[in-house]
């Protein structure tokens, strides 16, 4: 097949779209599919070389100069495709799909609506509550984006979900299109056993937190949490709008001893990064299904996550991981001080959750029956 893939954000950027959309693209290429990605992230400044065409669009320009940018090199990739996989700038590549008739299959890897509307300070209620405790004249602050939604699901060939957490949520978006809909769990990869290693007797217990920061992935209350807690220390990688305000908590805070903000990372250095720690830590208000919690699994590192959206569906609360109420700081910091007390239980959790994701997350699984939707949509 000659594949498109269409995202919004690629290597360098990092996070869990990032990260899928490199994977796959890498692991259709070695099946010898046709692939382009098509995405609106700055050149790769590392180097990096890809065994498959990188068109990166939008990148300059006034708005206008950009849009057409995105639409013109869309359809240039479009109409020699057979199948187009978005998994971003969605709005763009369904219109140039229905105008050009080309059949795409639609990933959701996230609630990007409640996303702008938590970006415009729109609402500070969970997704969930957003749609069902609100009406339409109250979220008009994204209503056009909400319609731009539903006609996106009306013209994929499928929709295909990263859990069930966001296929349940979005028959709130468009409740009648479950007869075109897959749920395809993100995966990844693991190449040997990680060390499951204990800490020196008076080593500080090493968090960590990974990703963008936004004002839903919970930064804030990690640093509120560990303000009281010794004995530890807290790595903050990765970049993002509310970066500069974490920045002047920590130091509000007087954490200049415990918090370490070391800005961006490559997508390759992320694992290692994580080996050298003890703790993951995602507070987040929702996650559709987080990579960061699945490669926190193949570095044999614990994880102490927020109980919503689908992280449920990774960590299995005192089983795999620890789950908390990410507006309880409480809660955050007494799951903290547990696994700094409790090697023998950090360790545990760790080597569950290694073991979990493997047997329930294969990156191999995933890309295949991507595949196999694909092609079930090019001949469908």
């Amino acid at each position: 097949m000659r594949v498109l893939i269409v995202t919004q954000v690629f290597p360098p950027d990092i996070g869990g779209p990032a990260t899928f959309g490199a994977r796959l693209a890498e692991e259709l290429s070695r099946s010898s599919h046709a692939v382009k990605v098509v995405c609106s992230t700055a050149d790769d400044k590392s180097g990096s070389v890809y065994p498959y065409k990188v068109i990166r669009v939008g990148l300059t320009g006034n708005t206008i100069q950009r849009e057409l940018d995105i639409r013109l090199r869309l359809a240039i990739e479009i109409i020699s495709a057979d199948i187009v996989y978005c998994m971003g700038l969605e709005h763009q590549t369904s219109w140039v799909c229905r105008w050009l008739r080309k059949k795409y299959v639609l990933r959701i890897g996230g609630d990007s609506v409640w996303e702008g509307a938590r970006n415009l300070g729109a609402t500070d209620l969970e997704p969930d509550a957003y749609y069902t405790d609100t009406t339409p004249e109250q979220r008009i602050a994204i209503r056009i984006p909400e319609l731009r939604r539903q006609n996106q699901l009306k013209g994929a060939q499928c929709v295909v979900y990263v859990s069930e957490y966001l296929q349940k949520l979005s028959r709130i978006w468009l409740p009648d299109h479950s007869h075109k809909e897959k749920i395809i769990l993100n995966g990844v990869v693991a190449t040997h056993e990680p060390e499951f290693s204990k800490r020196d007797e008076n080593e500080n217990l090493r968090l960590l937190f990974v990703g963008r920061q936004t004002n839903w992935k919970g930064v804030d209350s990690i640093l509120l949490a560990i303000q009281h807690l010794y004995g530890i220390r807290l790595t903050i990688a990765g970049y993002g709008p509310e970066y500069p305000g974490n920045v002047d908590l920590a130091k509000k805070l007087k954490l200049e001893d415990k918090a370490y903000f070391i800005g961006h990372v490559q997508p390759y250095e992320i694992l290692e990064l994580m080996k050298r720690h003890d703790v993951l830590l995602l507070p987040s208000l929702y996650e559709g299904l987080s990579n960061t919690l699945l490669e926190a699994g193949v570095a044999g590192i614990a994880c102490i996550a927020s109980n919503r959206g689908g992280n449920p569906e990774v960590i299995i609360d005192h089983e795999t991981g620890l789950l908390v109420n990410p507006f309880d700081i409480e809660q955050v910091k007494t799951a903290i001080k547990s696994l700094a007390d409790n090697e023998s239980t950090r360790i545990k959790l760790a080597r569950n959750h290694y073991e979990r994701v493997l047997s329930e997350f294969p990156l191999d699984k995933s890309v295949s029956e991507t595949i196999n939707v694909l092609e079930r949509a090019v001949q469908g």
